[in-house]
């Protein structure tokens, strides 16, 4: 059977909304199914110093920030939504610990590096909640449900497949090798195509009819979705848990409370977590059980301007090095937040393709105002120039600290608080002049995915969309790193990376962070925050009972 698709889009975007890591390691061996493992179906090693006897039983109670549920995987592109659908509907693979892929749903999958193609060989006896089997026919199904309904990006634009036999599909592409595709398919959650077709598109967005080890319970809008475990679930043994539950909680002083009091299984903090939360936690008794050594996690905030608008100061790179030097990044983030954030200097951490030692940045930024004064001198502005910090509550703060820096060498900056849709109006809509802050979680060691929505043409631009700018330079090294098999070229794809970056500060780093994890002593085995960001391994996480 062959099944034609057309693709609309060319860029490849995190999976999950995003957010699918393109994330594997440098250091694999393409020749060795590109460094990916096989480990019987999960990412983390049970505890083999506990009795089996004592995992089963208990309810898991986690949270998340939803109003609303579809649990049509092929639609749904709010990345945290993989949270709360995990329980029912599973990815095909996860990664792991050191960001390498470890299939789940499959038993190997292999790429072509002459085509791009990959071959995937599906693990046999995998059912649906439905009864229904999980086959090669049932993947090229959910591949053109992504595709139908808009999400082609999440199945990294595959235009054809063919099944080989019951078990084994190849996935085809007309344009050749393309080091992230494998990272986005394996985070690809697929649903029973003999439910689609007997109840329908409303029946799927309302009931998740996936492969995983639990069972709809009950959803309610804004307030919680449940699940019950599944008796016939395809992993021997598994799952450990009774029930799990997802509570709608956005305020985050409530979240913490609901866990110090015990209502609430685990916390994971965010990107707007304050110092005082997370020492309020650690004074409890609790520590952090995030993998903080995994750059997959890593979360950034950093500057941007409208370099790509010609009549703009910023347009000139000796501006935006000028700025960059004035602001005294590695005081000011401790000030601001503790050590919640790190100051950072370039968007990359080690393990990324694209991290750079010292000597090999053509620019070693650091708080300098001479040299600060210097560049802005060179730009034509040695008088400085007026300019706007637009942004929002959030970074109300770090705003008017580096308001202070600019205005100390001549950049008179004002500062323009928007609500949150008209920021977005703004920053993506309009060709504005300014300076602003913005953020993501990469969630990859490759930069072609994330990056690469932002920074190259055939991206979606979700940053400064009209207002920034585009450069050769970036633009080349994602070509090389989309193009890389080898380790060494991985390596030298992420240098030019990283130095065009460093040269061009199309986007100025301010800082890096890792989201944490807490949870009550007797929760274990969990995933959150070990693999990738929006990853969790609902079969073996376990209540120890007494």
């Amino acid at each position: 059977m062959k099944k034609k698709i057309i693709c609309l889009c060319l860029a490849l975007v995190l999976a999950a909304g995003l957010f699918a890591g393109c994330t594997s390691s440098p250091a694999s061996d393409p020749t060795d199914n590109q460094g990916q493992t096989d480990n019987g179906g999960t990412n983390a090693t049970p505890n083999t110093d506990v009795d089996e006897s004592k995992k089963y039983g208990g309810e898991y109670k986690g949270h998340y920030n939803f109003t609303a549920f579809n649990f049509f995987s092929p639609e749904q592109g709010t990345k945290g939504a993989n949270i709360y659908m995990s329980p029912a509907i599973e990815s095909l693979g996860r990664f792991n610990a050191e960001g390498e892929i470890e299939w789940l749903l499959l038993e190997s999958a292999e790429t072509d590096p002459d085509t791009g193609n990959i071959t995937m060989k599906i693990r046999e006896g995998i059912t649906f909640s439905d009864g229904s089997t999980f086959n090669a026919e049932v993947l090229g199904w959910n591949i053109d449900m992504y595709v139908e309904y808009g999400r082609q990006s999440m199945v990294a634009n595959c235009f054809d497949w063919e099944v080989e036999d019951e078990y084994t599909i190849t996935l085809k592409w007309d344009t050749g090798y393309d080091s992230c595709r494998m990272d986005i398919l394996a985070i690809i959650r697929v649903v029973s195509k003999e439910a689609y077709e007997t109840h329908g598109y409303d029946y799927m967005v309302q009931t998740p009819v996936g492969t995983g080890a639990f069972v709809l319970d009950e959803a309610v809008e804004s307030s919680y979705v449940s699940y019950v475990k599944r008796d016939d679930y395809w992993q021997e043994g598994l799952p450990y848990l009774d029930k799990i539950t997802y509570y709608a909680i956005t305020d985050e002083n409530t979240l913490i409370s609901s866990f110090l009091n015990g209502e609430i299984s685990e916390v994971t903090t965010g990107n707007v977590t304050t110092q005082a939360t997370v020492d309020q936690l650690e004074a409890a008794g609790f520590k952090n059980k995030s993998n903080t050594e995994n750059a997959a996690l890593v979360s950034m905030n950093f500057l941007q301007t409208t370099d790509g608008n010609p009549d703009s100061p910023w347009y000139d790179e000796n501006v935006r090095r000028a700025a960059y030097y004035a602001i005294d990044i590695e005081s000011l983030v401790p000030g601001l937040y503790g050590t919640s954030k790190n100051p950072a200097r370039q968007m990359a951490v080690p393990g990324m393709w694209h991290y750079l030692e010292e000597d090999e940045m053509t620019y070693v930024y650091s708080y300098d105002v001479d040299k600060a004064k210097e560049y802005l001198a060179q730009s034509g502005y040695p008088n400085g120039f007026s300019t706007t910090f637009v942004t929002t509550n959030t970074h109300q703060n770090a705003a008017v600290a580096i308001k202070s820096y600019l205005d100390a060498i001549g950049i008179q900056t004002e500062i323009r608080l928007l609500d949150s849709t008209a920021y977005l109006q703004q920053v993506r809509n309009e060709m504005w002049d300014g300076i602003t802050i913005s953020g993501g979680a990469p969630s990859s060691l490759n930069p072609t995915d994330w990056f690469g929505r932002n920074f190259d043409k055939e991206g979606t631009r979700t940053l400064l969309k009209v207002a920034g700018g585009y450069f050769d330079s970036v633009i080349d090294a994602l070509a090389l790193c989309r193009s890389a098999y080898t380790p060494e070229e991985q390596e030298a794809g992420g240098k030019a990376f990283g130095i065009a970056l460093n040269e061009t500060l199309t986007g100025m780093a301010f800082t890096d962070e890792y989201s944490m994890v807490y949870t009550q002593d007797n929760v274990f085995d969990t995933g959150s925050r070990v693999g990738a960001p929006y990853q969790n391994t609902p079969e073996i996480m376990y209540i120890l009972q007494d």
